[in-house]
């Protein structure tokens, strides 16, 4: 059987929540801290993403990953887990599915906020920088 690229993948849910967004369920710890495993978050139609802002993409593999966008590299996309201090590999714009907007949590639902601007992006570079150095200094002692 013939797998689906993930490029057919992302075409499909695009085409899907211009019409209706979706509720996905998140699973794993990339998100802790703005979405938990189990959560449920909206997907909708938008164009592209703003600094800041969280949106679903297919990986290589074809899995759908909702991660905050960080930034654009050589015409590719910068995705990065709230959790993560590393960011995900480069993603083309024809992997991306949707914007996040809502969030489920414990029956109530949140709306997803943006984090604004280049200053708190460069922030979190500091903090894994920072992180890095002290795990190699325990490390060599």
């Amino acid at each position: 059987m013939e797998s689906i690229s993930p490029e057919t993948s992302a075409r499909a849910l695009r085409a899907a929540v211009a019409v209706e967004p979706l509720w996905v369920k998140a699973a794993g710890s990339s998100m802790e801290g703005t979405i938990a495993d189990g959560d449920e978050v909206k997907l909708v139609s938008a164009v592209r993403p703003r600094l800041g802002e969280i949106w679903a993409y297919c990986d290589e593999g074809g899995r759908l990953v909702v991660h905050r966008f960080v930034g654009l590299r050589r015409g590719q996309m910068v995705f990065r887990g709230d959790a993560r201090s590393s960011t995900d590999r480069l993603v083309p714009p024809a992997r991306i599915a949707g914007k996040v907007t809502r969030l489920s949590s414990d029956g109530s639902v949140h709306r997803v906020r943006r984090i604004g601007g280049l200053r708190r992006i460069g922030r979190w570079k500091v903090e894994a920088a920072i992180k890095r150095l002290a795990r190699r200094s325990e490390s060599s002692r």
